[in-house]
């Protein structure tokens, strides 16, 4: 399953609903006036051009601001006679990769542009590749994951992800003038420099953000610079008071707040790239890979490792950190998260399935028993192993949904402390770090240095009824 995220200076606003802006201690870095990731300065988005605007803007909904809404509340429908958009194509710098530079001297001067594989994208601010806001898109959204220009928020975090990956819709994919919806996220905070850096438990800091995003400007706007007069897009973030402009094929080229204030501009052709510098990605993260009814394979290699069912896998340096259920039915979502590839290399063990009782690679013993779950079949990886997969029925092979199996991979350590989590009635989570990563759905999950080692089903039902959490 793949996410995707779109960001932009606008989390500075996040930050602001969690307390006051913090201070920046480190050049070229964002500033303490211009608060967490803001650029400060001001130039003239006109630049001596001489074309006109062809449209203005709409106003946003003042009413829905500061209302909480998970991610799947309804959106305003589009105007079917207003032309649609694809956000993409103006998000994305085609036209000249290096990125754009501003005619002032605030913080960034400039803003590099890179893509990666798995539809993810960087915004570099910038020289230094560290400070970056990383997005990724998928058939509907495009979504900010991660920001690492959040400044200091008073803790010793310098950066935030936004959990899970993909609620931070920062733009629809396809919209159209006017046109809102709505996102619930969890804003968490680490810092990526220096030592015990990567960590979301080194300076503990995560809160709720829920609002809504506007389609406010689509139209031909006059820029200057080397990008001119260009179609361009203006997406309102109530959130901080702030509307991000996007010129088709140029990518990011001003940032306004608050909204009505002269924009910040990114117009001239950069003379370099520089790439994003993201040294948490290996160890820092989590994905929703959904297996009800669909594959959310993120590791190809392990093949159709159960036949005729619906899979999730995590990649390498990724364990199943959680399962999610749907009250009254079956199993929905795997939560991988990443560990990094030296504990967790994602080498393929062996396959257990729920058919006919228990298969078991290990007997831990939990609380001075190896039947840590009475009554329920249990999967159980090896002692050096740890869940990397999990599969349900496909109901055009078997006629219903019930959870199959697990996929057990090799670990680089033996497990040494365990714990039951059974979820089927509710929530057992030991963090909440990794946010409402399956909105509605009963969630067990281990906890930030732990992973699944075995999952108990029901004989009767087919349902996941605990899991078995372990940490080395």
């Amino acid at each position: 399953m793949r996410t995707l995220t779109l960001c932009c200076c606008g989390l500075l606003l996040l930050a602001m609903l969690a307390g006051p802006r913090p201070a920046v201690a480190q050049d070229g870095a964002p500033n303490a006036e211009s608060g967490p990731g803001v650029a400060t300065g001001t130039g003239s988005p006109e630049d001596g051009a001489t074309c006109t605007e062809a449209a203005t803007p709409v106003e946003p909904d003042a009413d829905a601001a500061g209302q909480t809404y998970p991610n799947e509340a309804s959106t305003e429908e589009p105007d079917p006679k207003a032309p649609t958009v694809n956000s993409l194509d103006y998000m994305r710098n085609t036209n000249w990769p290096n990125g754009l530079c501003s005619d002032d001297t605030g913080w960034p001067v400039c803003v590099h542009y890179t893509e990666q594989p798995g539809n993810r994208f960087f915004y570099v601010k910038g020289e230094d590749g560290r400070y970056f806001e990383r997005f990724a898109w998928d058939s509907s959204y495009v979504s900010l994951e991660r920001d690492t220009t959040w400044g200091n928020d008073g803790l010793g975090n310098n950066s935030y992800d936004a959990m899970p990956y993909g609620s931070l819709r920062w733009a629809k994919l396809t919209w159209s003038l006017g046109q809102s919806y709505t996102y619930a996220t969890r804003i968490v905070g680490f810092n990526s420099m220096g030592a015990g850096s990567c960590n979301y438990a080194q300076h503990p800091h995560e809160y709720n953000d829920s609002n809504f995003k506007q389609l406010t400007w689509a139209s031909v706007r006059c820029w200057g610079g080397d990008v001119g007069c260009a179609d361009t897009i203006g997406i309102y973030y109530p959130s901080g008071d702030e509307v991000h402009y996007y010129a088709r094929g140029w990518g990011w080229v001003a940032w306004e707040h608050p909204r009505g204030a002269t924009p910040k501009t990114w117009i001239h052709r950069a003379g370099n790239q520089v790439a994003p510098v993201d040294s948490c990605a290996p160890t820092l993260g989590s994905w929703q890979a959904v297996f009800l009814n669909q594959d959310g394979t993120r590791n190809p290699g392990y093949g159709d490792w159960d036949f005729c069912r619906y899979k999730a896998s995590c990649a390498p340096g990724e364990s199943v950190n959680g399962v999610s259920e749907v009250p009254g039915g079956f199993a929905r979502t795997a939560l991988c998260r990443v560990h990094g590839t030296g504990g967790y290399p994602g080498t393929f063990r062996a396959v257990l399935k729920a058919e006919n009782g228990d298969q078991r690679r290990a007997y831990r013993s939990i609380n001075g028993s190896t039947d840590w779950d009475t009554t329920f079949w249990k999967l159980e990886c090896g002692l050096d192993e740890y869940v990397a997969g999990t599969s349900n029925n496909a109901p055009q092979c078997y006629g219903n949904t019930r959870f199959h199996g697990v996929l057990c991979a090799r670990a680089a350590s033996v497990s040494a402390v365990c714990s039951v989590r059974p979820f089927d009635s509710g929530d057992n989570r030991v963090t909440t770090t990794s946010g409402d990563w399956d909105f509605g759905a009963y969630k067990g999950e281990c906890g930030l240095t732990s992973y699944v080692a075995g999952i108990s089903v029901s004989p009767g039902s087919g349902r996941p009824h605990a899991l078995l959490c372990c940490h080395p």
